[in-house]
């Protein structure tokens, strides 16, 4: 049976995810298949690199940085989430806390990153065959949140986060094979959905990408879709979702040292604590 990983994004939420993967690491987790959104791409290759507590750094150490997040970097680059500081200057092979894309390679899962296609505003889903040591441009892509971010251009496409056209690749993982699939939200589910009003701002920001922009509305409706799949899944013992038991406090932007430590453990002691039920389920299916 071939067993899937459904990572999600959130932004600074994304520690939650790291302490979970982190404690996959410790007990020799594996999949065949995994597949990461936004800040959920990058927990990934961290994760298929078998380097354990490098996104918990990422998030916690360097998100204060002024050049991680915020308006100096916004008015510097045009990222308020500064992809160029995240990916070149902390992790391409040059960088001060490196990804391994060796190891990464050698891993034989099968890892994909969703991004947005600009224009189309459909779903992009790159593999680790197009990630490279000097070049993380489809990370940076796949983080590239609309409105507060220009596009990642790679091969003439902008690209925007993977999370407005595929916030859960839940059906993803199982169009790809996946018999079985464990999904990491960074936000609890169910949630109560504000419809995104219309704003001069996006349709300014926007304007060279009209279908982005309509799919932008959409976004949180689409994500609140994919949880249902999930969950639906869940019920017919294909899914197994691990999700924050408290993120009242967190947020996509969250900086604060003591929150992201917490949600860090709230993660890697939540999903330790599922260890057994994970492997047996993980197990049971495989030897099916």
């Amino acid at each position: 049976m071939k067993t899937g990983l459904v990572v999600e994004g959130g932004g600074m939420r994304g520690i939650y995810a790291s302490g979970v993967l982190d404690s996959f690491l410790k007990n020799g987790i594996r999949f065949d298949y995994a597949v990461g959104v936004s800040a959920g791409g990058a927990n990934t290759a961290s994760f298929l690199a078998g380097q354990f507590k490098r996104t918990y750094r990422f998030f916690h150490e360097y998100g204060n940085e002024k050049d991680f997040l915020g308006m100096h970097s916004y008015l510097k680059t045009g990222q308020y989430f500064g992809l160029n500081y995240m990916y070149d200057t902390v992790s391409s092979f040059t960088g001060k806390d490196p990804l391994d894309i060796s190891a990464l390679k050698r891993n034989p899962t099968y890892m994909e990153i969703a991004a947005t296609d600009a224009v189309t505003a459909k779903a992009h889903y790159f593999t680790k065959d197009d990630m490279r040591p000097g070049n993380l441009d489809i990370l940076k892509a796949t983080c590239c949140i609309p409105v507060i971010s220009k596009p990642i251009v790679i091969d003439e496409v902008p690209y925007f986060d993977g999370g407005v056209a595929d916030p859960l690749p839940v059906q993803r993982a199982f169009d790809s094979g996946c018999d079985i699939a464990v999904v990491i939200l960074s936000s609890r589910w169910p949630k109560e959905i504000k419809k995104k009003k219309k704003s001069l701002l996006y349709s300014h920001a926007l304007k060279q990408y009209p279908k982005t922009l309509k799919q932008v509305y959409k976004s949180d409706q689409l994500r609140d879709l994919e949880c249902r799949l999930a969950f639906e899944y869940s019920r017919m013992g294909k899914v197994l979702v691990i999700m924050p038991e408290d993120d009242s406090q967190m947020s996509t932007l969250t900086k604060d040292k003591k929150l992201l430590e917490s949600f860090y453990w709230q993660g890697y002691n939540q999903a330790m604590s599922m260890m057994d039920l994970l492997k047996e389920k993980l197990q049971c299916e495989s030897s099916r």
